[in-house]
């Protein structure tokens, strides 16, 4: 449901084949207050793997130049059956 995502990291939708490397170069683009882009395998709450391209961009207050928060953009890859069991 909408309000359980809204203002949420999206943390909560990685789960066991989420790819390590796409978490750390999120996290280091953050730490960095630099924008990145992954193509990152998620889940739905049912367990559903889904693949999206996850883009973070940081937010600056224009007066201070201060980090004021992220904004987030997900495009979710619609993957053919036939593909999907590749490596």
């Amino acid at each position: 449901a909408r309000d359980e995502i809204i203002g949420r990291k999206c943390n909560f939708l990685q789960g066991e084949g989420t790819d390590e490397n796409d978490v750390l170069e999120m996290r280091a683009a953050m730490e960095r207050q630099r924008q990145t882009s992954v193509v990152i395998l998620n889940y739905c709450k049912d367990g559903t793997p889904f693949w999206n391209v996850l883009t973070i961009i940081p937010q600056f207050c224009k007066q201070s130049g201060v980090l004021t928060h992220y904004l987030g953009e997900v495009i979710n890859l619609r993957i053919p059956p036939s593909m999907r069991h590749r490596p």
